[in-house]
């Protein structure tokens, strides 16, 4: 295989890869607040064509689908998955500006780009197309490719599934597959396989004043609290009604469709459980303590198979006053083998019978979970990378984030894997990075990935 070819050229080639790649971190691209989606999507477009693929812009003008393919006539396809949006950056506080992607100095990682996006997910992005770019200046790339690089995953990617279900025939592939850190430093300390992912759901919450209570032309001053009952309060205690003492999901019916772990995840759970260091992730987390008194493979079982909720109330510019509507942000993560439509009309449900039926329901996004078997070829392929850099990987059976890859197993009916090596995090907080060396080993384990892809 001519791998170690490219490898060397990777690391003669490397400065220019992450100039390249801070280039691209300092492109804006924030869906959520429209910004920079098109010029970042067109910066994509050309650098695919300075490479020799075939690059167009589908979709949505605003925020457009990068769909590019590398047709080279090889016996084996992978469809690529990738976003080039990223999350707002307000309010939070960075020891560098998030858009000028400096490399600075880590406690115990050493160098790193500072930037939004260089975790989730500009830079594995351009980790892989730097990968294809050192291939290409010593060899053909072993596999034809398809991209569909989307600009809307921060808002629920409403567009790329209707793309996907459209296009079935032009995306066939033999697998599906999206280049992304193995260690992440959110809730993993080592290199990591996940198996799956959760599904999601997005909802706002809007109360308002009306017949119950609360002003209901404008805000007014909060002195007259003694008067008027306040929608923020109300949205609130609303709120609190989802979940019960220990900060589970208390909706009825929600866990009526919650499926136990496969065997061959109970399997992974168990195996997981002999090497699983509690302090060590409660120190990536940052945190003191974990929110029940479980251990081992039970913990496990809990993070990996519980549906989870997380509550935002949405910023107002009132000052002291009561405002005539607050709005808060619901995000609902899913596991097999809950249905989202059913999950919507179980909260719509429960906030009407506990007499909260004013408050106003919008779903901004929503996606099943999905997930693959270890015993995929495409797997395999990323356990023997991951192995051929000298890395014992922990395969674990769900990713506790979520990501659209139902696409690829519901849609398409092609198995997938995410995977790279190389070490990144602080995903949508402040100083989310990625370490210069794992930049670097990340685009060699891309390119191993890649040639035995081919060669399976």
């Amino acid at each position: 295989m001519e791998f170690g070819r490219v490898h060397d050229c990777i690391d003669n080639v490397f400065e220019k890869h992450l100039s390249k790649t801070q280039e691209f971190l300092r492109q804006r691209s924030i869906s959520k607040e429209k910004v920079g989606l098109t010029e970042a999507a067109k910066w994509l477009k050309a650098y695919i064509g300075d490479m020799g693929g075939h690059a167009e812009l589908v979709g949505r003008n605003d925020a457009p689908i990068v769909l590019a393919q590398f047709d080279l006539g090889k016996p084996k396809t992978l469809l690529i998955y990738g976003m080039y949006d990223v999350h707002p950056v307000g309010g939070q506080i960075w020891s560098s500006p998030p858009f000028d992607a400096d490399v600075r100095q880590m406690p115990g990682i050493g160098p790193c780009i500072i930037a939004r996006g260089a975790c989730n997910s500009k830079g594995p992005l351009m980790g892989f197309l730097n990968a294809l770019q050192a291939i290409r200046q010593v060899d053909e790339i072993p596999v034809n490719l398809i991209l569909t690089i989307e600009g809307e995953e921060e808002t629920g990617s409403p567009t790329l599934p209707v793309f996907y279900q459209e296009n079935k025939g032009s995306l066939r592939a033999h697998a599906g597959f999206e280049p992304f850190w193995a260690e992440y430093g959110t809730d993993v300390d080592r290199p990591t396989l996940p198996l799956g992912t959760k599904g999601i759901i997005t909802l706002e919450l809007t109360c308002r004043g009306g017949d119950w209570g609360g002003p209901v032309v404008r805000p007014v001053h909060s002195s007259v609290g003694a008067w008027l009952a306040s929608p923020t309060l109300r949205l609130m205690k609303a709120l609190c009604t989802l979940f019960n003492e220990d900060e589970e999901i208390g909706i009825e019916g929600l866990y009526e469709e919650v499926a136990p772990p496969r065997a061959e995840d109970e399997e992974l759970l168990l195996r997981i459980g002999t090497a699983f260091n509690e302090r060590n992730i409660l120190s990536v987390m940052g945190a003191k303590r974990f929110k029940f008194d479980l251990h081992g493979v039970n913990l496990l079982r809990k993070y990996f198979y519980s549906p989870t909720a997380n509550v935002s109330l949405l910023p107002q510019t009132n000052g002291d006053t009561i405002p005539s509507e607050t709005k808060a942000e619901l995000v609902i993560r899913l596991v097999p083998e809950m249905n989202p439509d059913r999950t919507v009309e179980k909260v719509t449900r429960h906030l009407s019978a506990n007499g909260y039926d004013d408050i106003k329901i919008s779903v901004l996004s929503r996606y099943p979970w999905a997930r693959t078997s270890i015993k995929d070829k495409v797997v395999q392929c990323m356990l023997d990378t991951y192995r051929c850099h000298g890395f014992e990987p922990q395969v674990i059976p769900f990713s506790a984030s979520a990501s659209p890859y139902y696409l690829f197993t519901q849609v398409l009916g092609i198995p997938y894997v995410s995977g790279g090596l190389g070490r990144a995090g602080g995903s949508h907080t402040s100083d989310e990075y990625a370490s210069v060396e794992g930049l670097k080993l990340f685009e060699k384990s891309i390119v191993t990935f890649l040639y035995k892809f081919a060669m399976q």
